[in-house]
């Protein structure tokens, strides 16, 4: 029979990722889907499975099992990018499975990674940490050379993740070469490996050799979007147990090549003490040098300890005298974008040995930028609430400083919201212990913005130097050189045991500004419990110690608590003390003395420093405004003395309280609530007043002056011969003896602090308050509504009496303010007056309008006390009143009186004088009352003299040929209805009016609604006239010459006086020099000298004059573009005369005018020979030059119509007919002007 057979054939494999199948081949297993290839298929090592996958072997969406350990050998595990030859895959996933640890290991070749990421993509290694499954990558080999890592990513190796996995090796090469547990490396194509992810990994050593560097980050340039790596994420990692005794070390270690990098929320430890036995070298947590690269993000890290979970220390020695140094976070990066260390905390640190260094050579420099824009915010160096998390000891005989956050770059910086404490600093030999909290040293024209840092902990000694050396220091802040603002800061709890330094070297400060090339700003920063310890040593503590530029504000700063333990007489312990600068310090509280047993410092001298001062004051130009200052404790002995202000220089004092409440219990020392450097009253440079002093303790003493003690205010007044509106009296503090002092005052006793006194500029209180809501002015730091002190008089104000020709009663109307109100009934204020010399009378005065704090009172002069009044009678007058609490003033000032009724010795009184009155014609000329205008006895001296009662007309009735320009009329005074105009104008014929004057021969001296006008038929209301460009000749009967033949004559002059020369006219005059090539002006306005800035000369016109004979026709000079004449109108004259009628230089020019019109004019025959521009008319210049055409002031004027014909400069200056430098703002119009004949040989 047929034989039959049957064949069994086993199934294949099917692949199940996670799931060991127990391959053939080896523990790797890879499995995919979506691809092609054999699947699943076991491999013995990693290396084996990238082959195949680069192959081909294997493609698709793949996964690699890793089902038992590996031994790599000396070779690379290669994966390449798919695409590159057979590789083809999508997405890689590599991971432990089978419920055990899993480890690929090797001795991968010196130089080589153990896996290199070559261009491959979207690989996922994840140790999952989960289910009994770990994973752990070690490359056992110990190298210097260069590329020997246990992971490389290279030729655009993107968006990888690795992850959950223990990353150990052994590579011992210097940071900045290639190598290291994790490298990002170069070889870039066209990205750079970019978006790559290593977290939750354990990055350590495999065994017992050490790594000098977890992760090292280079690349094939900086160049983003480019080859650059960029977008690289290490997150959440364990990095621990890097270094080597004999070269550089750092935790990840990034330079050239690697931007935009993210470093967050990684843990780097030591689990045992590690010490240097190589000088020169650096250890680092993070350490990222790339002067090119910028964005780095440096967040949420932590430094030290030896553990993960912050147990135990991170132990660093230095043996012997080795010199090195520990910078957890090393930055030199790039200025573009700014690079951000945030949130970071280094903390659980000990540093030994032999190692010492200062300033950039520092032993310990927690966070450290010396290149690149960068800012640290929101880090915790050390610990607040303890004492000792990071410890430096050292055995050398030189200084070392331990550094909180120090910048060393050329760029801005920014440090806010960052918490350093819990720092000791020690040294067993001779040499310093410095400790810096924040230390920038950049540049002059750079910023620092340092806001609500905490520099030191809420526990005592919690940043402390316990070294006697000399030069030792501990500081909160120090700002070598940037433009700083600095809000917000606390300082506190600073130890010293040594130093004795002074001013820019002393043991403990608070904050340090030691740049005077750069300008600071200081604000609500609160300094306290500073000490130093040692019993003998000159030691100073201060709570700022500043130097500034030109323009700094200390301002709403808390000292307080500042405490020495020295007898030395050279001590000082200082709240503010300024060594240079120009600053205003206000709003300041400085509470210090308590705790202070020895009366340490000298006794008083001109020029001393030394002891306790609220204030020192030493150099500087320094205002002192609003500050309040409190002395105290009970010291046992010793000799120095204390002062709340010690001000030995140039100082401006106003609006403060110094209170040295110090008593001695055992001192002798003296105790002084100011002191001031000077050797006689008033010493320059010296402002002080509106102060509130008080000095009451056993020892108290109120002030120190030219080597004397000064025993009350009233004798210091004497002795600086200022201070005539300050106090002496308590000033009421809320509760300045508590452990935190309060300053603030008190809110129902009664202070003379409260509205006494005065504005210096300064708007707000020491809480942020306006201090405008809260008037009068308090004196001190604090602002408020409090219960006052009236220590003021009423104070009285009014407008004094002009002269006046009326012989009726007047009126005085005085406004009178006082704080507690002004007495009324039988004490009602009073005005006294008297006729000539005759005995003084006096009358009640009666509230009008208002109330008895602030209102208006009628005071009557009755004219009948005085037995009548009559030209010539001169009365004096005086008002006198008293507040409620009989406070009491006069104005003028100086009465002496018990009362308001019983006056015993009188003021000054003020004065006016019954004059003439003059309305109506008068008559000027030959046998009139009045021969001349201003010669002595002439009209304008009697107008000057007497006062107008209603419009005036001078007519001059014959040729005036003497004048000498004597008087000058002035501004006259009027009774009744004001408001009246003068008109002076020739009477019968045409008339002359001539004489000589070195200046001007006619002169308006700030008088208004002045009219000369040349027409006998001129009357009060001017006539419109005919427009005709030059003006009518046959209107012009009045002729003003100045015949000097000086070069500063002038024939009339509107001179802008007290107030200004407004709303004049000149019209229909011919006015004449008396040679073109002496007389300066023939019209000027402007100021008391012609050629002067005027002020408010405003409306004002020139109207159909003819002007020769003078160098200038017509000048006007306002005050400024900011306040120039307004309204001025020049029209219808004619300045075209030539030969020697000529004028010789200057038309018409106007400068800082608004609104000018010059119009119709005719100018011409303009010659000169001078050095220097000739021009018909100007604005804003009489130059032609291009640097000039903005500068003269002139905005929004009209020059129109005006016939220009002849203007000639001969000496190789230029000639123009119309020239323009405007002003920014109103367009100027210049329209139908006809020019002709301007010649120059100038270009």
């Amino acid at each position: 029979p047929p034989l039959f057979c049957a064949f069994l054939f086993a199934a294949p494999a099917v692949a199940a990722v996670g799931t060991c199948e127990s391959l053939p081949g080896g523990v790797v297993e890879v499995e995919g889907t979506g691809g092609s290839g054999v699947q699943p298929t076991g491999y013995a090592t990693l290396g084996a499975a990238f082959t195949a996958i680069n192959t081909g072997v294997h493609t698709g969406t793949l996964a690699i099992d890793v089902c038992g350990n590996t031994a790599e050998g000396t070779a690379t595990a290669t994966l390449n990018a798919s695409g590159s030859g057979a590789a083809s895959y999508t997405t890689l996933t590599l991971s432990p499975v089978g419920g055990a640890a899993r480890t690929i290991s090797g001795a991968t070749t010196a130089g080589n990674p153990m896996i290199d990421l070559n261009g491959a993509d979207n690989v996922t290694i994840n140790g999952l940490n989960a289910g009994g499954n770990s994973l752990t990558l070690s490359n056992t080999t110990v190298s210097a050379t260069s590329g020997t890592s246990t992971i490389r990513y290279q030729a655009d190796a993107t968006t990888n993740l690795l992850t959950n996995t223990s990353v150990l090796g052994s590579a011992t090469m210097a940071p900045g070469t290639n190598g290291g547990n994790i490298w990002f490396g170069a070889a870039a194509v066209t990205t750079g490996n970019d978006n790559n992810t290593v977290s939750k990994c354990n990055i350590g050593p495999a065994g017992a050799n050490l790594p000098t560097k977890g992760i090292y980050l280079s690349g094939s340039s900086n160049t983003d979007p480019g080859t650059a790596n960029s977008g690289i994420v290490l997150d959440n990692n364990n990095i621990f147990d890097y270094f080597n005794a004999t070269t550089s070390s750092a935790g990840i270690d990034l330079t050239s090549g690697s931007v935009g990098t993210t470093i967050s929320n990684n843990r780097f430890f030591q689990s045992a003490s590690r010490t240097m036995a190589a000088s020169g070298h650096l250890h680092s947590g993070i350490r990222v040098i790339n002067g090119a690269g910028n964005a780095y993000q440096i967040t949420g890290n932590t430094i030290g300890f030896a553990t993960s979970a912050g147990a135990g220390t991170y132990g660093l020695v230095f043996s012997g005298t080795t010199t090195g140094a520990f910078i957890p976070i090393h930055l030199a990066v790039g200025t573009i974008t700014v690079s951000n260390i945030t949130g970071n905390t280094i903390a659980g640190i000990a540093v030994s040995g032999g190692a010492s260094g200062t300033d950039t050579a520092a032993p310990f420099r927690a966070i450290y930028v010396n290149q690149g824009l960068a800012a640290a915010n929101n880090n915790t160096i050390g610990s607040q609430s303890a004492t000792g998390s990071i410890t430096y000891t050292s055995s050398s005989a030189n200084a070392s400083d331990v550094i909180g956050i120090f910048n060393f770059s050329t760029s801005n910086w920014t440090t806010n919201n960052n918490t350093i404490g819990g720092i000791t600093a020690s040294n067993s030999s001779t040499g310093a212990a410095n400790i810096y909290g924040l230390r920038t040293n950049t540049g002059f024209a750079l910023t620092w913005t340092c806001m609500n840092n905490t520099i030191g902990g809420s526990v005592a000694n919690s940043i402390q130097s316990t070294s006697t050396a000399p030069g030792t220091i501990v500081w909160g802040i120090l700002n070598s050189n940037p433009i700083g603002t600095f809000t917000g800061n606390t300082v506190r709890n600073l130890t010293a045991a040594g130093g004795t330094g002074t001013a820019t070297t002393a043991s403990v400060v608070g904050m340090m500004m030691s740049s005077g090339s750069a300008n600071q700003t200081l604000t609500q920063n609160t300094i306290f419990n500073l000490s130093n310890t040692n019993t003998t040593a000159a030691t100073i503590v201060t709570g700022i110690q500043f130097t500034g530029s030109t323009a700094n504000v200390v301002e709403r700063n808390l000292i307080y608590g500042l405490t020495s333990a020295t007898n030395s007489a050279t001590a000082e312990v200082n709240g503010i003390r300024v060594n240079g600068g120009t600053t205003v310090y206000r709003n300041n509280m400085i509470a210090i003395g308590a705790g202070i047993a020895s009366a340490l410092g000298a006794a008083a001298t001109n020029s001393g420093t030394t002891g306790i001062n609220g204030i020192n004051a030493f150099l500087g130009t320094n205002r002192f405004f609003h500050n309040s200052v409190y002395i105290g404790g009970s010291p046992t002995a010793g000799t120095g003395a204390s002062y709340a202000l010690n001000g030995t220089q140039s100082i401006n004092t106003r609006d403060n309280i110094f209170w040295n409440a110090r008593s001695n219990s055992g001192a002798t020392g003296k105790n002084y609530a100011v002191k001031v450097n000077g050797t006689a009253p008033n010493p320059i440079g010296l402002t002080i007043d509106n102060n509130l002093y008080f000095a009451d303790g056993t020892g108290a003493v109120f002030g120190f002056f030219n080597s004397l003690d000064v025993a009350n205010l009233a004798a210091w007044r004497v002795a600086v011969g200022q201070d005539a509106g300050s106090f002496e009296s308590n000033p009421q503090y809320n509760d300045p003896t508590n452990a935190t002092p309060d300053l603030h005052l008190h809110p129902t006793l009664a202070t003379v602090a409260e509205g006494n006194g005065v504005i210096v500029a300064v708007t707000d209180d020491f809480d942020g308050q306006l201090r405008s809501g809260l008037t009068p002015v308090d004196i001190g730091a604090d602002a408020g509504n409090f219960t006052g002190v009236d220590v003021w008089p009423p104070v009285i104000t009014y407008t004094p009496f002009t002269n006046t020709s009326l012989t009726t009663n007047r009126i005085l109307s005085a406004t009178l303010t006082d704080v507690t109100g002004v007495a009324t009934g039988g004490l009602a204020p009073r005005i006294y007056y008297r006729k000539n010399a005759d005995a003084y009378v006096s009358r009640a005065c009666s509230l009008t309008a208002g109330t008895v704090t602030n209102g208006t009172w009628d005071c009557t002069i009755n004219n009948t006390d005085l037995g009548g009044v009559a030209p010539a009678d001169v009365v004096g007058y005086f008002v006198i009143a008293q507040d409620t609490l009989g406070n009491l003033a006069s104005n003028p000032a100086g009465a002496v009186a018990m009362n308001v009724n019983t006056v015993t010795t009188p003021p000054t009184p003020n004065t006016y004088t019954i004059v003439a009155g003059f309305s109506g014609p008068i008559n000027v000329g030959t046998g009139e009352t009045y021969t001349s205008l201003t010669n002595p006895g002439g009209v304008f001296e009697a107008l000057n003299g007497g006062a107008l009662t209603g419009n005036l007309i001078l007519n001059v009735t014959s040729d005036l040929l003497a004048e000498t320009g004597t008087h000058a009329l002035n501004q006259w005074v009027e009774d009744g209805v004001g408001g009246y105009t003068l008109l002076l104008k020739p009477s019968g014929a045409p008339r002359t009016i001539s004489g000589t004057n070195a200046g001007a021969l006619i002169r308006l001296n700030g008088a208004d609604r002045v009219r000369i006008d040349g027409s006998t038929a001129a009357t009060f209301a001017a006539s419109a006239g005919l427009r005709v460009v030059g003006g009518t000749p046959a209107l012009r009967e009045l002729t003003i010459q100045n015949t000097n033949t000086g070069t500063s004559a002038v024939v009339i002059a509107v001179q802008s006086g007290a107030a200004g020369a407004q709303n004049n006219t000149l019209k229909n005059l011919n006015v004449l020099g008396q040679d073109p090539t002496t007389t300066l002006m023939g019209i000027a306005f402007g100021g008391a000298t012609p050629g002067t800035t005027g002020t408010d000369n405003d409306n004002n016109r020139v109207e159909n004059c003819t002007i020769k004979r003078s160098s200038y026709g017509i000048y006007s000079l306002g005050e400024s573009a900011a306040n120039p004449n307004t309204g001025t109108v020049i029209t219808m004259n004619d300045l075209s005369a030539t030969g020697t009628d000529r004028l010789r230089r200057i038309g018409i020019v106007v400068f800082n005018e608004d609104g000018v019109q010059i119009t119709e004019n005719s100018v011409g025959g303009l010659d000169t020979n001078q050095s220097a521009d000739c021009v018909a008319i100007g604005l804003g210049t009489q130059l032609i030059d291009t640097t000039f055409t903005n500068a003269g002031g002139i905005t929004n004027a009209l020059v129109s119509r005006n016939r220009i014909t002849g203007v000639n400069s001969q000496s190789g200056f230029s000639a123009a007919g119309i020239a323009v430098a405007g002003s920014p703002g109103g367009a100027n119009l210049v329209v139908n002007n006809m020019i002709s004949g301007v010649i120059s040989p100038a270009t």
